[in-house]
């Protein structure tokens, strides 16, 4: 039986390991069901959602290279489309859409324009800080539709606003951590320092700055263990730097893990440390919810001021925040903690409140529930969208 206020999430693709926290997001809301339409679901074991409906019908690219084979007109074909979007959601009851990233809500614009049903398209990172991933024109476009927007950091939130959101139309809901599988009050043994980093290696993250930061430890005197959870392109380039500054052994790196695997490796180390800066296309971290985990798992973490990271890390409270590049001072900070361990324990007891206050996942469902409610209450009345005020789409 549909549940009266059911909600269809569009997501190109579900179950990757970097995106638990979207996999977290679709199963917080406790007053609403949400129901996935997804392009590809890739990993059905780790996250077995349920409901899932396929791409054949709702996915509103997956036939265009067969309009664009038989040169179909565009007008008729966004018909057929939408009458098959319209025919597919009559019996399920569904009362909201959503579509996940910016360049999905743009997609999928073109089915719920004429719809009366409320629209949300959340805002992550890629799409709102990354040139040439529609920044340049679907996010301003899709500001000056109906849409409602919601975002995962006040960091996403200014730069959106400054991109031609209306400030009215974006909230902001963190990424939910479930605290009641932490424990704040834990500590590895002391020797070796035990440093964890998890993360693509990708170029945003700046993973070749953390061996630089291990490079620099070293010279500062301090037994340590560093191992760094994830994979990317740029693993090569970094097992190279590793062989290059003697830290084989010391530093290793061990792939891509479930997510339940690092929660257990969190519970064994003494601090994280992640490195971040801004890419040359923009790039940046929005959030990091690998860094909210590892408060709620008492860790304290040294980390940089780049986009949303300071929303998590409270410097000098539950760790220390450097300017992007800031290899050596980092390192520092890394000796103070491995040299102080009351320091330690005390900012790893700070990162775990500062989690449970502001990362609950419980507490994030319930403010999901109402953004739903509050965007049901506001826009449910169906408006006119009709064609002469439809909004000029830029040329794909």
């Amino acid at each position: 039986m549909n549940h009266p206020s059911d909600i269809l999430s569009f997501v190109s693709e579900l179950g990757r390991r970097s995106e638990t926290w979207l996999y977290r997001q679709l199963l917080a809301p406790h007053k609403h069901r949400i129901i996935v339409c997804t392009g590809n679901y890739i990993n059905r074991s780790e996250h077995p959602y349920s409901p899932v409906v396929g791409a054949r019908v709702f996915w509103p690219r997956i036939l265009d290279h067969v309009r664009y084979r038989f040169k179909l007109p565009r007008k008729n074909w966004v018909q057929h489309r939408r009458r098959m979007f319209t025919k597919a959601l009559s019996s399920r009851g569904v009362r909201l859409i959503q579509a996940h990233f910016g360049w999905t809500g743009y997609d999928v614009w073109e089915l719920v324009e004429r719809d009366a049903k409320p629209f949300i398209v959340w805002l992550y990172g890629s799409d709102v800080f990354r040139n040439g991933w529609g920044r340049e024109d679907r996010l301003p476009f899709l500001f000056q539709t109906r849409a409602r927007f919601a975002c995962i950091s006040n960091a996403l939130r200014d730069e959106a606003i400054r991109l031609g959101c209306n400030p009215s139309k974006i909230d902001v809901i963190y990424p939910g951590v479930p605290i009641s599988r932490y424990s704040g009050d834990r500590i590895a043994s002391r020797t070796p320092l035990r440093i964890l980093s998890a993360g693509r290696l990708v170029d945003f993250k700046a993973p070749l700055g953390l061996v630089k930061m291990g490079q620099h430890l070293r010279e500062m005197g301090v037994q340590f263990e560093w191992s760094h959870f994830g994979d990317g392109p740029l693993r090569a380039t970094m097992e190279r730097d590793i062989r290059a500054t003697e830290l084989g052994g010391i530093f290793t790196l061990r792939g891509e893990v479930t997510n339940g695997s690092l929660l257990r490796e969190m519970a064994t180390a003494h601090l994280m440390i992640h490195n971040a800066e801004i890419a040359p296309n923009g790039g940046r971290e929005s959030f990091g919810v690998v860094l909210a985990e590892a408060a709620a798992a008492g860790l304290p973490i040294i980390s940089c001021r780049v986009g949303g990271i300071p929303e998590i890390v409270m410097h000098q409270q539950t760790g220390f925040l450097v300017e992007a590049g800031e290899y050596r001072q980092a390192a520092a900070y890394a000796v103070e903690l491995a040299r102080k361990p009351h320091l330690l324990r005390e900012m790893g007891r700070c990162a775990y409140e500062h989690a449970r206050r502001n990362f609950n996942a419980d507490v994030q469902g319930q403010k999901l529930d109402s953004l739903y409610d509050e965007v049901l209450r506001e826009e449910g009345v169906p408006s006119d969208h009709s064609s002469n005020n439809a909004v000029p789409r830029p040329v794909s």
